[in-house]
């Protein structure tokens, strides 16, 4: 009986010591500093977390992967989510985890998980819903919308309670987080199309966030001016020398000048370009008070620098495509099926018809589609840079269709006239060389033109990729579907007054580098 009672106690003596223990050492609250969890309902927070996040350095580490996901705008009440469970309230006179509840994170999850999904990722295990507690089982959880879905009356975040030796301060009624959808990232240059916060529209800045210093600009304009001056000078050395004997260049040669002209007028489209400046071809003014609120064209028709600069390249490098198989062709007639010069000039007229006006209606489409865009990286108006399905119809489907076409003659021309070398060889050794040597020519020319046309049709397909994942949710709704706003650069993160660059979302380029 003694030894009993001296084990009992024991046992209340160090029951109080552990009481001791807690009340002296155990909740530590801390402001909240982190900006992002800032005015979220409550402004302390006790850390280390569950996670065995030391410190809001670290936290900020993992809230700051979400970056994307919050400027998407999926759900208003992701930030409070994140901020509650890496950051839980904290109660100097409780001693328990206060979590989200259930319904907040399925509320969030709902909306957002899709994002997820449509780029690969799975839904994060700290974001799983079933581990959180529900209000309708009395637990002791936060819901900064509780009473609004309720009965709307109230804008204030309550923590529903269980009985419970809960202080009463626990249920003091906050202020909630703003209920703003969607958030445009002003200091990379978007800015928000409409003063409705419902609407989650943003426009793209008139230059890219990574090539906006001063070095990317000129270093871009440097590579533009000297790639365009050499494409016009060869360009017109050719036509230079087509003038001085416009009898050296017969069919099926005469295609070439015509390709070189083409690519004259769209080196000339670049070099316009350069002259009137990025911001006058690719942008316009927001706001005319202030002079550096240019934001990227979209959507453009009608006159204007856009419209010009569009049509030279467009236009004209369509046109090049069709020249090109109209020369593997007239080739392809003059090797496999032994035609005439006379012969295959008589359908130049065709050839003509076809060169010039598929380009003009497929460019007079675009047009009244208002299919245009501007460039914020070279500061060129194209088809496509913010639809995909624009660019799939009027470049990559006419590219691919060119190429294969072109590619099936100049094979066909090459067979035919290795099958008339093998027969000269027979008959005279010393009669192939001039057929070799065409051969050859033929066979540079083809790998010249080939190789940076499957290049250009290849980059034009993962820039296709990139404008479905990454594109079209600056513009809002366009042609019934939805719009993302994601916002995917790197951000500053402001702890304590410090600042720490934490990359919040791999970014494919917002145009077609």
């Amino acid at each position: 009986m003694h030894q009993k009672l001296e084990q009992l106690v024991l046992l209340v003596l160090v029951l109080i010591i552990k009481i001791i223990s807690i009340k002296a050492g155990g909740q530590q609250c801390q402001a909240i500093t982190y900006h992002e969890c800032k005015n979220i309902g409550y402004n302390e927070t006790d850390l280390p977390n569950k996670f065995n996040h030391q410190d809001q350095k670290d936290v900020a580490l993992v809230i700051n992967q979400f970056t994307a996901l919050i400027a998407v705008g999926c759900s208003s009440e992701l930030r409070f989510l994140l901020c509650s469970i890496y950051m839980p309230l904290c109660l100097t006179n409780y001693f328990e985890t206060i979590q989200p509840c259930r319904e907040v994170c399925e509320r969030v999850r709902v909306p957002c998980e899709p994002y997820y999904i449509r780029y690969g990722f799975l839904w994060p295990d700290a974001l799983k819903c079933e581990q959180y507690p529900s209000s309708s089982e009395n637990s002791i959880c936060m819901d900064p919308k509780k009473h609004e879905v309720q009965s709307k009356p109230s804008s204030k975040l309550l923590i529903n309670s269980r009985p419970s030796p809960l202080p009463s301060s626990a249920s003091v009624a906050v202020a909630t987080p703003s209920l703003a959808c969607c958030h445009c990232n002003t200091s990379l240059g978007y800015r928000r199309l409409h003063d409705d916060e419902s609407k989650k529209e943003c426009s793209l800045p008139c230059y890219s966030p990574y090539f906006s210093d001063e070095q990317s600009k000129s270093m871009m304009n440097q590579w533009l001016a000297f790639l365009s001056l050499l494409c016009a000078i060869s360009c017109a050395f050719v036509i230079l020398t087509f003038f001085i004997d416009i009898t050296r260049f017969k069919y099926p040669q005469r295609p070439i000048i015509f390709l070189a002209l083409c690519y004259f007028f769209i080196s000339c489209g670049y070099l316009l370009r350069l002259v009137l400046g990025h911001k006058n071809v690719a942008c316009r003014l927001e706001n005319p008070d202030d002079q550096q609120a240019y934001v990227q064209l979209v959507h453009v028709s009608g006159p204007s620098n856009c419209t010009f600069v569009f049509v030279l390249i467009y236009f004209f490098g369509m046109a090049s495509s069709i020249w090109w198989v109209i020369l593997t062709l007239t080739w392809f007639l003059a090797a496999g099926f032994k035609w005439s010069s006379e012969a295959i000039a008589h359908y130049s007229l065709h050839y003509h018809l076809v060169a010039w006006l598929v380009p003009c209606i497929q460019t007079i489409t675009i047009l009244m589609l208002k299919g245009i865009d501007g460039d914020s990286i070279s500061g060129i108006c194209y088809v496509g840079h913010t639809d995909s399905s624009m660019l799939r119809r009027f470049v990559i489907i006419p590219l691919i269709t060119c190429l294969t076409i072109g590619t099936i003659f100049l094979l066909g021309g090459l067979i035919s006239l290795m099958r008339i070398r093998n027969v000269m060889k027979i008959q005279d050794r010393t009669k192939t060389s001039k057929l070799e040597k065409l051969m050859v020519r033929i066979g540079l020319y083809s790998i010249l033109y080939t190789v940076p046309a499957t290049f250009r049709f290849f980059c034009r397909c993962l820039c296709c990729n990139a404008t479905d994942e990454h594109h079209q949710y600056h513009y809002g709704e366009h042609n019934g579907q939805d719009a993302y706003g994601i916002n995917y650069s790197y951000k500053h993160t402001k702890i304590n007054g410090s600042k720490y660059s934490l990359p919040s979302s791999k970014q494919l380029p917002l145009v077609h580098v």
